[in-house]
């Protein structure tokens, strides 16, 4: 069985590897824009958005965010802004309640039965607080957050922002613009990217993972009229469809590429987007294997819920594109795979340097029953990492402010390593507890949350 596994790994591998090549020559990567003065409109002519804000324990980050969406040059009147947050969350309301009202102008709060309902903030914008309740109480997770803020939703258009996120000033305006230019287009994903990649190593190999996945292969996914998976931030909605669909998935832990792969079964379109939100990278290991943990554990669950029927999604989708719908998906055990690459391909060197390994005759001996295998573990490897290589070439290289990093390329097959532990634990818990949530706490780049 792991022989005939390795073999189609090996050859989903070098397919990928090689359609991304061919790809690549024939089409430069590029994101979508809008090509007039963003300025020409009239207030009045825009149309209603509403922004969803889930937050759990963000009493760091919440106050930076309401600073990012008030310095939006898009009309104060035109935002229903949905702050979304449990009652009993107190260090979340106390850090909103905490941000200096009477400095600034208009500035006010409203209470309904001793809680707060509305504060205005900077450049009069106005924040609703919607009191999420869930059932049961502990069941706490964004998808269901989303879906209760989307039945109180007034706009036209509907985006999601995370509590960490640092949005473009102009994003919203261009992206309404843009959505009236492409009546086809159903949900522009933004950019993210990171404003602490230097803040560790690992904050700089995430950064070029972002670079990699948002300048290079999701532009080309969608240039290529594949399935396009959605991040869980800076999703700008047309604001019937999402409810036609009805929201999202609430059992997915990683309900934003669920509702992706849903998207492009309705033929609904969605537009890589050149407008960028910054985010904050987990610094440390324990948090951001936390977070990686349950994206590839909700990367599963979207498999398991869409192929458990796979001529229904290649009837919806088509071929081409339920193949490399496919290899996204199950990504978390591609990365498994190679684990033993890496294993092997040490023990091959170190052997050849002539250092004693105590355990690498015992990897020998299982493998000396069948070479196929060995040779087919190996070459699964060696294509990973040359893809990683590539890719992190390519992005930095399109990439100008991250030229510098050129020399962290060579640790990008290590940083590989992670994602395989990462994918290895996200299997077992997809097995035993597949609901269960990790937050991804956030902060860790803000020296003093009083500077707001």
């Amino acid at each position: 069985m792991y022989i005939l596994v390795s073999l189609i790994f090996f050859i989903f591998s070098s397919i990928v590897l090689s359609f991304f090549l061919i790809q690549y020559a024939r089409i430069k990567p590029k994101t979508e824009n809008v090509k007039f003065d963003i300025y020409n409109i009239k207030n009045f002519q825009f149309p209603v958005i509403s922004i969803l804000l889930p937050v759990y324990r963000e009493e760091i980050t919440l106050p930076y965010l309401l600073k990012s969406i008030s310095e939006f040059n898009y009309p104060k009147d035109k935002l229903d802004v949905q702050l979304l947050v449990e009652p009993d969350d107190h260090p979340t309301i106390k850090s909103l309640l905490s941000i200096p009202y009477r400095n600034i102008p208009g500035g006010y709060v409203e209470y309904s039965d001793n809680m707060p309902i509305k504060v205005q903030l900077w450049n009069n914008l106005i924040v609703k607080l919607c009191y999420i309740h869930l059932n049961p109480k502990n069941a706490r997770a964004k998808p269901k957050s989303l879906n209760k803020g989307l039945a109180f939703a007034q706009g036209q258009f509907v985006i999601i922002y995370d509590a960490e996120d640092r949005p473009q000033a102009d994003q919203l305006r261009r992206m309404v613009l843009y959505m009236e230019k492409d009546p086809e287009a159903v949900c522009l994903q933004g950019r993210l990217a990171y404003y602490n990649t230097s803040q560790s190593l690992l904050t700089k190999l995430f950064s070029i993972e972002y670079l990699i996945h948002f300048n290079i292969l999701l532009p080309l996914i969608y240039q290529s009229n594949l399935v396009v998976l959605l991040g869980g931030t800076s999703n700008f909605f047309r604001t019937a469809v999402l409810k036609k669909l009805g929201g999202w998935d609430e059992k997915n832990v990683t309900e934003d590429a669920d509702l992706g792969v849903r998207l492009g079964r309705i033929k609904g379109k969605t537009v890589p987007f050149d407008s960028t939100t910054w985010e904050e990278a987990p610094p440390k290991l324990y948090p951001w294997l936390r977070q990686r943990i349950r994206w590839n554990k909700g990367f599963l669950y979207t498999f398991k819920v869409h192929y458990k029927r796979p001529l229904s999604v290649i009837k919806d989708i088509g071929i081409k594109s339920f193949i490399f719908l496919l290899y996204q998906l199950i990504g978390p055990v591609i990365n498994m795979i190679a684990l033993p690459g890496w294993i092997i391909f040490s023990i091959v060197i170190l052997t050849l340097l002539d250092i004693p390994i105590p355990f690498a005759r015992f990897i020998y001996d299982a493998y000396d029953y069948n070479f196929f295998l060995f040779y087919i573990t190996l070459f699964n490897f060696i294509i990973g990492v040359s893809f990683v290589l590539i890719v992190s070439f390519l992005a930095l290289r399109q990439s100008h402010y991250a030229k510098k990093k050129y020399k962290l390329i060579l640790l990008m097959p290590f940083y590989n390593i992670l994602l395989g532990v990462a994918g290895l634990i996200a299997i077992i818990e997809f097995i035993f507890k597949p609901q269960v949530w990790h937050k991804t706490y956030h902060g860790f780049s803000i020296a003093n949350s009083s500077e707001t």
